[in-house]
C-alpha cells in the first residue's frame, strides 16, 4: 500500500523524521468493525490501532460515515495528549477507482481504489494525504491516519526543537537559537500551537 501527500508535507515529513528519530510515531489501523445506520447518516468504528509496531489498541468513533468515525475515533485517542489536533478538521474525501482499460471480467472488480481526505488546519490550509490499495475502505482508513500520524508528530517535533530552543537560549548559543528558531517555523505551518505553549508554562506545571 502507498501512501502520498504534496512536495511541501514531505519536506516537513522529512524534518520530523530527522529530529524525532526513534520518536517519530507510526500509526497504522490493522482492523475494524463498521455498524452504519444508512437512514439516519450515522456511523460507529471500533478499530485496532497499531502504534509503532506494538501490540493493537481499540479506538471508538462515531461520525457521518466510516472515514469520519476512523477520523474521530483517532482525535479521541490523540487530542488528550496534543492539542494542536484540536485546531484541524477533517474537510474533504475524495475515492476513486484506478481500472486498467485493458482489463474486463472479474478481474475489473479487483482494480486498485485511491482515496484522498483534505484536513484544514487553523490558519484555513488544506493538507492532502493519499494512498492506494486493492481496497476503497482501507486507502480511505489508511489516508485518514496518515493525517493524523502527520499532525501528531508534527507537534512531537515542535516540542522537542522549542526545549531544544530554550535550552540553548539558556546556554547563550546565539547559533542554535537562530537555527532552532528557523526549525519551529517551519512546523508553525501545520497548524497553531498556542494551547502546546500554555502547556509548558510553569504555571501549567511544564517546562519553563
Amino acid at each position: 500500500m502507498e501512501v502520498r501527500t504534496n512536495p511541501a508535507q514531505e519536506d516537513a515529513l522529512a524534518q520530523m523524521r530527522d529530529v524525532l528519530r526513534g520518536d517519530f510515531l507510526s500509526l497504522r489501523v490493522s482492523a475494524y468493525a463498521l455498524d452504519e445506520d444508512l437512514d439516519a447518516g450515522a456511523a460507529r468504528v471500533r478499530a485496532s490501532l497499531v502504534i509503532n509496531d506494538g501490540e493493537p489498541v481499540e479506538i471508538v468513533g462515531e461520525g457521518v460515515g466510516m472515514i469520519d468515525a476512523v477520523f474521530r475515533a483517532l482525535m479521541a485517542r490523540f487530542a488528550p495528549e496534543y492539542s494542536s489536533l484540536e485546531s484541524i478538521t477533517f474537510s474533504s474525501l475524495q475515492v476513486r477507482g484506478l481500472i486498467d482499460e485493458r482489463t474486463s471480467g472479474p478481474s475489473a472488480a479487483a482494480a486498485k481504489a485511491a482515496a484522498s481526505i483534505g484536513v484544514r488546519n487553523s490558519y484555513g490550509t488544506e493538507f492532502l494525504f493519499s494512498s492506494v490499495s486493492e481496497s476503497v475502505s482501507r486507502s480511505s482508513v489508511a489516508a485518514v491516519t496518515a493525517a493524523v500520524e502527520y499532525f501528531v508528530n508534527s507537534e512531537r517535533t515542535y516540542l522537542a526543537l522549542y526545549r531544544a530552543l530554550r535550552h540553548s537560549e539558556s546556554e547563550g548559543r546565539a547559533d542554535l537559537v537562530a537555527k532552532y528558531t528557523s526549525k519551529l517555523s517551519d512546523m508553525v505551518r501545520n497548524t497553531s500551537y498556542s494551547k502546546t505553549i500554555e502547556r509548558l508554562s510553569p504555571r501549567a506545571g511544564g517546562v519553563g
